[in-house]
């Protein structure tokens, strides 16, 4: 039985601590599973060009601006999935950078680190976000009149507990409402994407195959335990679906190979289900990297890009676009 329990503390990114059951966050550098995850987030992050057209670094955040200039007329709140949104710009940046240009908006993404505690995940990336809005306001002249929340998979689930009315409308991407036991298999399918957790360079690798398989069965044993401690979420999948905010407009988008969605159990919940947009594709099929990784497809990409500009523009079409134009000299208004 200990030896069960050390390979789970190995494995998965909860461990029991204290004199008292209770389960918390893992350190990063304790975890093996979030050490191979964070270190290939890490090494795209990295590549990223740090003065890219339209990408702003703001304080934890990363914020996405239309690369024509254009001031955006609305501002877009991100949240990602489980794992992924640890270093959001790594994963979506090609998705936000896009949306920002589709849809004439600004794009802020706000990272959280995983915990059992969703509702403290969803207050400390809002708390991100207003002081990432507060600084661009400031420093980029944005305006909110109009604020969106979009996110992808637990990101989703996150900003539908928003009860304080602060998002005009919600669009939830390949929305994931599951527990500790399953959201394992969400951090097997990130890895798995991102080429297993062999990234070393030189390391000789097995087959994919074999991989995978291995991964398979240390991802199985981290549910298997969960669900024999009693371990969950808060709010567990039950109650999320009762606690759900009917008032808050809401757009879902679904892939039709999505084996981890519960976007329909999600629609189900509210007092008026709203329509679900379907698009070809899995639960990544929203994340685009070029390198080190090649993940996903710029194509697949676009066709998410192209539904939610199209949920965003149903709420209040952006007007003609506003050219930030730098400052004349008095020299130019003598003519």
């Amino acid at each position: 039985m200990l030896l069960f329990f050390l390979l789970v503390a190995s494995a998965c990114p909860f461990v029991l601590v204290g004199p008292s059951p209770r389960w918390a966050p893992l350190r990063a550098e304790k975890d093996p599973v979030s050490q191979a995850l964070i270190r290939k987030l890490e090494r795209i992050e990295l590549s990223r060009e740090t003065e890219a057209p339209g990408v702003i670094d703001i304080g934890e955040s990363t914020a996405y601006e239309p690369r024509d200039g254009r001031t955006p007329w609305a501002v877009v709140h991100f949240v990602g999935g489980a794992g992924l949104g640890t270093v959001p710009g790594a994963a979506y940046g090609y998705l936000l950078g896009a949306i920002a240009d589709a849809a004439g908006v600004g794009v802020v993404a706000t990272p959280y680190d995983l915990g059992l505690d969703h509702y403290e995940s969803l207050r400390d990336v809002q708390a991100k976000f207003d002081a990432a809005l507060k600084a661009l306001k400031a420093q980029r002249a944005w305006e909110a009149t109009k604020v969106f929340g979009l996110g992808h998979s637990l990101g989703a689930k996150l900003l539908l507990l928003s009860d304080d009315g602060r998002y005009d409308k919600v669009v939830a991407v390949a929305a994931n409402n599951m527990g500790v036991a399953d959201s394992a298999k969400l951090l097997k399918e990130f890895l798995i994407a991102l080429g297993g957790d062999d990234d070393e360079a030189g390391a000789s690798s097995s087959p994919t195959k074999n991989k995978n398989a291995a991964l398979d069965g240390l991802f199985d044993l981290v549910g298997m335990a969960a669900a024999a401690a009693g371990v969950d979420v808060v709010p567990s999948p039950a109650e999320t679906l009762n606690r759900l905010l009917g008032a808050t407009d809401v757009a879902f988008l679904a892939f039709d190979g999505d084996a981890l969605d519960s976007t329909d159990q999600l629609a189900d919940a509210l007092p008026n289900r709203p329509d679900v947009v379907r698009l070809p594709g899995g639960h990544l099929s929203c994340v685009y990297i070029a390198a080190p990784f090649a993940v996903g497809s710029p194509a697949a990409v676009q066709d998410v890009t192209d539904a939610i500009a199209r949920a965003l523009q149903i709420v209040n079409p952006p007007a003609p676009p506003t050219l930030l134009s730098p400052a004349k000299d008095d020299d130019d208004d003598d003519d």
